[in-house]
């Protein structure tokens, strides 16, 4: 038992009378259940602690006086604070909810007061002031290896820990030098070379050099690595270290996209003799070259410091923190909820959530918009024995399952319903209306002939996800479908058997800026969901186009990603839903704020004005 769970036994035991009570040691020892001596031992850690002030009675017959110093609601606050000031967020909400019958308010000032950390704060330490930026994420990060990460935040914190050869430039639209500062190829384009920068640090202060980033590169081309971005270098036949700054590429076919590949967070560089010094722990107390260097990433928080010595210009803020806190946990938790960083979420026609600042002050912020092509659709699992290997149960149950009506009803103003994947003008065109069927849903199913219909759709547990699957759900039992929904973490979702077990799975893609290679990585990664449902006729005739596509002009790149497409939703076990269109606002005193097409704002630039 806790020190704590000691002290409120001894507090509800004195009642009305808390604050100075007379007992004696007998009825302490009875009321906490243990020996006279463990009980004196016990009285004397909670005074120390100055809970309480113990006067023990002199003589036989003279009682002993107790005296309580605080409620167990304001104790309970008090250790819950201390909790996350020493990073121990997830033991602070489980000391919540754990107590939350003795001291009902405690959730509600807790959280009130953990809002309160949350934003930018210009704190000292060691006689040095520290920017720190401090934000809440609502999951714990399953991986920071390139070779696996596939969650969206784990992608983003990958950037800011690690380094590519070349970065894709949104501006100019264009490939620009990163850790490569040149590069060339020959005219067929199946052999490329890398000239490196010098200079350039790991976090612990080694020298990159071309053996680090054929490593890398190798690492995740190696069958044995199974890694589910192999696909990216599949067409690789020889990397090689010339010297310390120049790497050369063989490939087995021309590839001109192979730059845009190397740009991409999955493929970026890693520390060889670090790796090989330290094996599996090197990849989750990783060491990069990035901006920020990790300091923490445990089921609490994350912890980014500023890298001083980073090659380009070193970031503004120094130190970034994000807690961990699920959904749910905060009361009114609403899809355009205020960040807590000085930045606002607003839905699509610009209305913006303005519960914590005035109007007066709302006015002079500054509004941002942003397409953010994260594509929310759902997998229909074909290969499995029953209803899903019914073409026609298919076709009735995407007409049951009308994007437009998802929307409506769940007043989704951030969303619009997307037709297909790729963004315009390059994709399909966005539909704003349901569909009208030819047919109808109910004679589509008569015709099967069968009475009941039960389906196990699996997603994740996100808030967006459950408000989705509880509308799916709800739909299809208007038609005599059931469906049973089950929730499932990011790395459980990805197993084999939760995957095969499924008959549905609801998942979201992100196109970011880089539209090719976003849009191939939906197609070919391995953990994709819909790579893992497609079938392999349909595999081999994308792999076909992909190469294709590699050897191509960019306006033949956009003809060759719409044909792509069209094989997808062709093939009829695809149904996309809704993508989002955000516009933030921030903070006049918050400069540097820039959005990326995955809705993340990027760390580097971001400074306060003070």
């Amino acid at each position: 038992m806790s020190a704590i769970d000691d002290y409120i036994r001894l507090h509800q035991h004195a009642g009305v009378r808390a604050g100075e009570v007379e007992i004696s040691l007998e009825e302490i020892s009875h009321i906490l259940c243990c020996t006279p001596r463990n009980s004196k031992l016990i009285i004397k850690k909670l005074a120390e602690q100055h809970w309480l002030i113990w006067k023990p009675g002199r003589g036989r017959g003279n009682r002993s006086q107790l005296r309580f110093l605080t409620e167990p609601a304001e104790l309970l606050f008090g250790q819950a604070k201390e909790l996350v000031v020493k990073g121990k967020i997830n033991e602070a909400l489980t000391l919540c909810q754990a107590y939350q019958s003795i001291a009902p308010d405690l959730p509600a000032s807790f959280q009130a007061w953990l809002r309160s950390r949350f934003g930018f704060h210009l704190e000292k330490q060691e006689e040095r002031l520290i920017d720190t930026l401090r934000m809440r994420l609502n999951h714990t990060i399953s991986s920071l290896d390139p070779a696996f990460a596939s969650y969206r935040s784990e992608s983003h914190l990958i950037k800011q820990i690690y380094d590519s050869l070349v970065r894709y430039n949104p501006e100019t639209q264009r490939m620009e030098p990163h850790l490569a500062h040149a590069w060339e190829h020959n005219e067929r384009g199946d052999e490329w070379t890398f000239y490196l920068r010098k200079g350039v640090l790991f976090h612990h202060g080694q020298l990159l050099t071309a053996d680090d980033v054929a490593f890398s590169l190798e690492r995740i081309r190696c069958p044995q690595t199974m890694s589910p971005y192999r696909w990216m270098l599949d067409v690789v036949s020889e990397i090689r270290a010339v010297h310390d700054y120049k790497l050369t590429i063989k490939l087995e076919r021309p590839h001109f996209m192979l730059p845009e590949l190397l740009g991409s967070e999955q493929l970026s560089i890693l520390c060889k003799t670090y790796v090989d010094r330290h094996g599996e722990a090197a990849l989750k107390n990783p060491v990069g070259t990035g901006p920020f260097k990790l300091m923490r990433c445990d089921d609490s928080m994350v912890v980014l410091s500023a890298f001083d010595a980073y090659f380009r210009e070193r970031a503004h803020l120094d130190r970034i923190e994000l807690l961990i806190v699920p959904d749910g946990w905060f009361e009114e938790e609403t899809a355009n909820a205020t960040s807590s960083y000085g930045i606002l979420y607003a839905d699509d026609d610009g209305q913006v959530e303005r519960k914590q600042q005035s109007h007066a002050e709302s006015l002079t912020w500054r509004q941002t918009e942003r397409t953010v092509w994260s594509v929310q659709y759902v997998t229909f699992n074909t290969r499995k024995k029953g209803p899903m290997a019914n073409q026609r149960f298919r076709e009735a149950l995407r007409l049951i399952l009308q994007p437009a009506d998802l929307l409506r009803e769940r007043k989704g103003g951030l969303h619009q319903v997307a037709a297909g994947f790729l963004p315009d003008p390059i994709g399909t065109t966005i539909s704003t209306t349901s569909e009208q069927p030819e047919r109808n849903p109910f004679e589509l199913l008569q015709e099967l002939g069968q009475q009941e219909w039960n389906l196990r759709l699996h997603t994740y547990p996100d808030q967006d996800h459950r408000e989705d699957s509880a509308w799916i759900t709800e739909r299809c039992a208007q038609y005599g479908i059931t469906v049973t929904t089950q929730f499932f973490a990011h790395p459980d979702l990805l197993q084999d058997a939760v995957v095969e077990e499924a008959d549905l799975i609801h998942d979201s893609a992100t196109i970011d800026e880089r539209v090719e290679l976003s849009f191939l990585n939906i197609c070919l990664m391995g953990d994709s969901f819909i790579r893992r449902y497609m079938d392999a006729e349909l595999m081999e005739q994308i792999r076909w186009e992909a190469a294709v596509l590699f050897q191509s002009t960019l306006q033949e790149r956009r003809t060759i990603l719409q044909r792509i497409e069209r094989l997808l939703l062709e093939s009829g076990f695809i149904l996309p839903l809704y993508r989002e269109h955000l516009h933030i606002r921030s903070r006049p005193e918050l400069q540097g704020v820039e959005m990326n097409a995955q809705g993340w704002i990027e760390y580097r630039p971001l400074w306060v004005k003070r």
